[in-house]
């Protein structure tokens, strides 16, 4: 040492070690004060390393708060396994394993054949299999593991020999080979060594050994009655038979029931191996044909919590590819998903709405579930805030179907559902729930359900409040309902029908919100709204003739009208709301003085290629044909007549028959004075007799292009012509 106490020569060196125990290092303690009191014990370190041996304790006490911390939390966690390895039979702990020794953890793996006793063999495999166990919990031992071929061989050789032997060292093996597979990189290494095969033919047998179980059961018990039958004809004592049956099938219970926990967690292991190797797509497939849907149904008849969400994950994660739908139809996978509707298990019964809204997609599988009487266990699931949110999409896909519209009808979740949508906490409705309200909307029982005990009015002031939407797409289809129940009442008196000044009081709102708002999409609905009134849902005192006089509504749609100004479908809605209020001889005396009509005209020219909007057009030039004040502006000033004769042979046939209906006024109305036709009327006629004998006519063309037009003469008339034109058209299908 020089005079710096700085080492300046090695004259010798001497490998020596001195531990000196340190209590505990509680935050209060001087860390300081127990430095210097280290390097006075130790002559091996120099007084000048007292600040360094004080960081190395910082950094020791600071290791030793975050292992108790860790220790808290997996406390219960080691009392449970030790609890399940106590339970399983193992005869010790897992021993602390070396990657050092792990040579001798392979030799115990080839013990077997070396001895007399197969039990004894096993225990030593198990125990084998138990170490190597031990050495995947560090992950840093993982990636030499599987890089080691012959520990690699050793187990798959070990798996594929004894797994009909015992469960325990089947258990084990397959736990080395679930730490790999939660690496994707490992995949390819465990692909090499096929170990989804492997594991899928495990599966297979504890399931085959369940099956010859229940055989076993069957068929003991069988024997035992027919004991009881013996005794009683024998005239033996059948009190003491039936305490020996009791006893031996006590016994025989225990014994399955300990099998079967012991199964269900080698089987819990084995999904989760194949389900991180499902990870790649083309080994998914190859499983597939390995029949592994089957396989996991079969698992829904068990009772292990843990099991059934992992086989029901898979199921779900499968159902996502429409090949496999097919396979989901076949197994009757509905009847035992529905039996965990509701179920003790939060998150089995997450997992199963999931799965069920996964194959909700097809109409067959709808049906299934609607057969099986999922419907009142979804509306019960309702009323848990954590099961809502699926359970309403669920409720969504099914309420497609008519049936299921009816069956929700008799429940009680519609009163439940207006609930939640008068009481949404946001302004615009969650989807879920907006969606299914506006499908059962379409069911007249649900309307009634919904109106009653002031249901309409909740809804009309949230309206107001929200301008949601959603909301007003219910609101529509009840619109709609009560239009509906007009039109069947056509004929008959009006004290028959009974909801006579439901909308009475909303109407106002309608109107302030048509001036107010400028969203399409809004508008759309609330046209919508306005097009199925008629006079009996209007106030006492109003009119449509003061309602379109008060808010201006004819200059509001000239300037929606143009085209480009606003979408098809808001043009579709206020040529249906135009027609609507044409009805009021008054209103048509406002159209017909406005520019209103040649809007329309212009309209058609615009968007003759849309169905829709020609047949709501053509509906509405019909109601305007139907008022003297408005007929002749229609019928003189544009050349819609002409437009719409020539829709005669339209190929849609709900354009043919509206303009079918308006021509029939026409020719009614375009007469000249000494009563023949005009010459629209006349054109009406030429159009429908070249629409009745279309297929004669082209017949005829067809017929003059080939003989020339110098010979078409002499084929006009004759028996010849005739009979062929005849027999033609007797021959035409």
């Amino acid at each position: 040492m020089d005079e710096n106490g700085r080492v300046s020569s090695i004259l010798e060196r001497n490998s020596e070690s001195k531990r000196i125990k340190i209590k505990p290092l509680s935050t209060d303690k001087n860390l300081s004060q127990l430095a210097q009191d280290i390097v006075d014990k130790c002559k091996y370190i120099h007084p000048s390393r007292v600040e360094e041996i004080e960081q190395l304790l910082i950094k020791l006490r600071k290791s030793q708060i975050d292992s108790d911390n860790s220790g808290r939390d997996g406390a219960d966690n080691r009392q449970k396994s030790k609890n399940e390895s106590k339970n399983d039979g193992q005869d010790d702990e897992y021993l602390s394993a070396s990657m050092d020794y792990l040579d001798e953890y392979l030799d115990m793996l080839y013990q077997v054949s070396g001895r007399d006793s197969d039990d004894e063999g096993l225990k030593i495999q198990i125990k084998g299999t138990s170490m190597i166990l031990s050495l995947c919990r560090n992950v840093m031992n993982l990636e030499q593991l599987i890089q080691n071929n012959t520990v690699m061989g050793a187990l798959t050789r070990v798996l594929q020999e004894e797994y009909k032997k015992s469960v325990e060292l089947t258990f084990n093996i397959l736990r080395i080979f679930l730490a790999f597979s939660n690496f994707t990189e490992m995949h390819g290494l465990m692909a090499n060594y096929r170990i989804g095969l492997l594991t899928m033919k495990v599966i297979e047998y504890e399931i085959k050994r369940v099956e010859h179980m229940e055989i076993e059961n069957k068929e003991r018990c069988r024997m035992n009655e027919a004991d009881i039958v013996r005794a009683k004809e024998n005239f033996e004592d059948v009190k003491s038979l039936l305490e020996n049956i009791k006893k031996k099938e006590d016994k025989i219970e225990k014994k399955n029931k300990k099998l079967l926990l012991k199964q269900d967690k080698l089987l819990f292991v084995a999904f989760y191996i194949l389900i991180n190797l499902a990870e790649d797509i083309t080994v998914e497939k190859k499983m597939l044909k390995k029949n592994l849907i089957d396989m996991l149904v079969s698992m829904l008849d068990r009772n292990y919590s843990e099991l059934l969400i992992l086989a029901i994950n898979f199921n779900k994660k499968l159902s996502c590819f429409e090949e496999n739908k097919e396979k989901f139809k076949s197994v009757d996978i509905i009847n035992k998903l529905c039996k965990f509707l509701p179920c003790s298990s939060q998150p089995l019964v997450n997992i199963a709405l999931r799965l069920l809204f996964n194959l909700s997609f097809d109409k067959f599988i709808r049906e299934q579930m609607v057969k099986c009487g999922i419907v009142p266990k979804l509306i019960s699931l309702l009323k848990t805030p954590s099961f809502r949110s699926r359970t309403l999409k669920l409720l969504y896909h099914l309420s497609a179907d008519d049936t299921c519209k009816s069956m929700i009808a008799y429940t009680d979740a519609v009163p439940l559902l207006m609930g939640m949508v008068i009481n949404f906490p946001q302004n615009n409705l969650a989807k879920e729930l907006a969606a299914l309200m506006i499908n059962l909307s379409h069911n007249p029982r649900n309307v009634e359900l919904i109106i009653a005990n002031r249901g309409l009015n909740h809804l009309m002031d949230r309206l107001s409040e929200t301008r949601d939407c959603s909301l007003l797409k219910i609101i529509r289809n009840i619109t709609q309902w009560t239009f509906n129940q007009q039109q069947q009442l056509q004929g008959q008196s009006e004290a028959q029908y009974k909801w006579r000044g439901l909308w009475s009081p909303h109407l106002k709102i309608f109107l302030e919100l048509s001036n107010d708002s400028e969203n399409n999409d809004f508008l759309i609905e609330l046209y919508g709204c306005l097009a199925n009134f008629t006079a009996n849902d209007l106030p006492v005192n109003s009119s449509w003739y003061k309602i379109v006089r008060d808010y201006n509504f004819l200059n509001q749609f000239s300037k929606m009208l143009v085209p480009g100004m606003v979408q098809n479908d808001v043009v579709l809605e206020i040529v249906m709301l135009l027609g609507c209020m044409a009805a009021d001889p008054k209103v048509c005396e406002l159209i017909s003085t406005s520019n209103i009509i040649t809007t329309l005209y212009q309209l058609w020219k615009e968007k003759g290629d849309d169905v829709e909007i020609k047949l709501q057009l053509i509906h509405t030039f019909y109601i305007l044909f139907q008022c003297e004040v408005s007929r002749a502006e229609v019928m003189y000033s544009t050349r819609i007549v002409v437009e719409i004769i020539d829709c005669l042979n339209h190929k849609n046939a709900a354009i043919r028959n509206a303009a079918d209906e308006l021509t029939e006024l026409v020719l009614e109305y375009d007469r000249l004075n000494n009563g023949d036709l005009g010459q629209l009327g006349k054109q009406i006629r030429k159009k429908r007799y070249e629409g009745f004998n279309m297929i004669w006519l082209k017949a005829l063309d067809g017929l003059s292009n080939n003989y020339g037009g110098d010979n078409s003469d002499e084929y006009e008339t004759g028996d010849r012509s005739t009979t062929y034109f005849t027999n033609d058209y007797d021959s035409d299908p």
